[in-house]
């Protein structure tokens, strides 16, 4: 019976072979995606078969229909998994030799196939070819052929990215050739060879990689060097060996710093100058988070200088009036669709974008700078809630969250060890200074927070809403002042379509009435009633448990228990827990009645069911 399979399969594959030279394109296309999915079976190909089926599908490369091409590099991609090595450099070599020598028309064609096979080819075939894929690539790069260069770079860091260490011997030469690309006239020949030098980082030896990063430091002082790509290189670099550049940050990071430049200076307000400060603050953010004794002298001046560039916008003119601003956000709405058309082109966002990833990398990894990074820092950020780009209004507010969740584990870590021996005091005290500074910034972070939640941006309200849940968790409570404009909000939202929305605003409120006194929360209580009803109505599974879980923390609230005498506290002056003790009742019993339901919404119901016959 297996034979008689093996048979079947054969025919089955010779027929498609012969159609794959069909005049049709329409029955190559066919054919050839036939011969793919027939390929995916569990089926043994003898070497003759290999070979045919190996030449056909070179062949489609080179077909005259993109369809049929395209259908060919994902067979090629199924193929490798096939076939026995030598077929597998058989093939390399054939594409290699294409993209050096073929049809310049369809070089593309040929470089996506051999990025094809060194992403799906399996590992020890592919160690076994590496070596022999790398040397005909160098050639390439070697050429005159700007085209052929850069598809040969190209497919290079690919193989270096996956076998680089396979291809010890070639690294050196690599290195050579590619620093050589650098002063090439063409910028994708200079950014492609960037992207090789970073891969080749990865999987070169120090000494190597040292020698790299010297020759690189040294084109700084050649006067006809182009900076730029040396920027771009030193940053791409970084980004990848990150600590292992540790011993150069000395006089790397100076001169990042310097090409940052000013972002007052008008001069600089340009896309090559963005482009320049895109590569070197993910530099500076990778040795921030991967080398932090060595960049610790310089954290001070990073920070600035990232801060000087948070409000880097030069196309946009913000009100330096907080309550011209407020009413410009509310007239605006964050709706970037209402900006000039001249702005599609700005690539200013980028920069705001990375400088915020800096300083998200600094407050992560340098805890004992608290009380420094809410005096250099805080404000600064909680300023750009107003930033108009949503990208980059994304990534402020989730550095604010960042740093509120640094104060809240130092807090923890500092109260933990308060009993400990004298010398733990003074960071007990440092951190009762974070959470003071903290307090004295909380009517600020409400003003922003509420000129977002105010806005459209589904996205940007859900975000401010996490980032409040840890203002909670971090003053416990705190927020008396402003709860009952927040939970305005909340309503808002949870009427929203957005679901990640609702669901974000419901949790916030759950962490607000938990961690807020009951006097406070016992006159807005019955007005969360209806609009929780309709959540608890809804068909998405988390949306529904969290809000039993909200009902639930309504329920003691309304009537919270004593901590000594009577058994509950006595209510707020006007407030009867009578009034919304029936309804948080019948919003929670058809979800406690019904059967066919998920298992967390079941416990949800079952727990607030609970707290609402303990409380009311």
């Amino acid at each position: 019976r297996g034979s008689a399979m093996a048979a079947e399969s054969t025919q089955t594959l010779s027929r498609l072979l012969e159609k794959t030279g069909d005049w049709d394109k329409d029955e190559r296309y066919m054919a050839t995606n036939d011969l793919c999915n027939e390929l995916q079976k569990d089926l043994t190909l003898d070497e003759a078969m290999e070979r045919r089926i190996c030449t056909a599908v070179m062949q489609q490369l080179d077909d005259s229909s993109n369809d049929v091409q395209t259908i060919a590099v994902k067979c090629l991609g199924v193929l490798l998994k096939k076939v026995q090595q030598a077929q597998v450099g058989e093939i390399g070599d054939k594409l290699c030799d294409l993209i050096l020598t073929g049809k310049p028309e369809l070089r593309d064609i040929y470089s996506i196939g051999l990025k094809t096979l060194v992403a799906d080819v399996p590992h020890e075939t592919g160690e076994n070819v590496a070596g022999a894929l790398a040397y005909k690539l160098l050639d390439g790069v070697r050429s005159d052929n700007a085209d052929t260069k850069q598809e040969c770079m190209d497919a290079l860091s690919d193989v270096l990215r996956r076998f680089g260490h396979t291809v010890e011997g070639l690294h050196h030469d690599l290195m050579t050739v590619v620093l050589a690309q650098l002063q090439h006239g063409k910028p994708i020949i200079r950014k492609k060879a960037a992207q090789c030098l970073g891969s080749l980082a990865v999987a070169s030896s120090d000494a190597l990689l040292n020698q790299m990063v010297e020759t690189l430091l040294q084109h700084f002082e050649d006067d006809s060097a182009d900076k730029r790509t040396l920027i771009q290189t030193i940053g791409t670099v970084s980004r990848t060996v990150g600590f292992r550049l540790g011993r150069h940050l000395e006089r790397i990071i100076p001169i990042l710093l310097r090409t940052c430049g000013d972002p007052d200076d008008e001069s600089r307000h340009t896309d090559e100058s963005n482009e320049l400060r895109e590569n070197c603050f993910p530099a500076m953010e990778s040795f921030v988070l991967r080398c932090p004794r060595e960049v610790a002298p310089h954290l001070a001046e990073i920070v600035r200088v990232a801060l000087a560039f948070l409000k880097y916008d030069p196309n946009y003119c913000y009100d330096d009036d907080d309550e011209q601003a407020e009413d410009a956000e509310d007239e605006e709405e964050f709706d970037d669709d209402d900006l000039d058309d001249d702005d599609d082109d700005d690539t200013s966002w980028k920069v705001r974008k990375s400088t915020v990833k800096v300083l998200s990398a600094v407050i992560t990894a340098r805890p004992e700078m608290l009380q420094d990074l809410y005096d250099t820092c805080a404000d600064e950020l909680i300023s750009r809630f107003r930033e108009r780009e949503e990208n980059v209004r994304l990534d402020v507010i989730a550095c604010v969250a960042a740093l509120l969740n640094a104060t809240l584990v130092s807090n923890r870590s500092a109260m933990s060890s308060g009993s400990g021996p004298p010398g733990a005091a003074p960071t007990l005290q440092r951190q009762r200074s974070a959470v003071g500074s903290l307090r004295s910034r909380v009517p600020a972070i409400m003003a922003a927070s509420q000129r977002v939640i105010n806005g459209n941006s589904a996205k940007s309200k859900s975000a401010v809403f996490v980032m409040l849940r840890t203002l909670c968790e971090v003053l416990e409570g705190g927020l008396d002042e402003h709860v009952a404009e927040l939970f305005e909000g909340v309503k808002k939202c949870i009427a929203d379509r957005s679901q990640p929305l609702k669901l974000d605003a419901l949790s916030f409120l759950r962490s607000a009435l938990e961690a807020h006194p009951a006097e406070v929360l016992q006159p807005l209580l019955p007005g969360l009633l209806e609009p929780l009803h309709g959540c608890v109505a809804e068909e998405w599974y988390k949306i529904i448990a969290e809000t039993l879980r909200v009902l639930g923390a309504m329920a003691a609230a309304a009537r919270p228990l004593a901590v000594d005498g009577d058994m509950f506290q006595s209510g707020a002056e006007g407030f009867s827990h009578s009034a919304v003790a029936r309804p948080l009742y019948d919003a929670v019993l058809p979800r406690l009645q019904a059967h066919d339901l998920d298992q967390e919404i079941k416990e949800c119901a079952i727990i607030a069911m609970g707290k609402i016959l303990a409380h009311l």
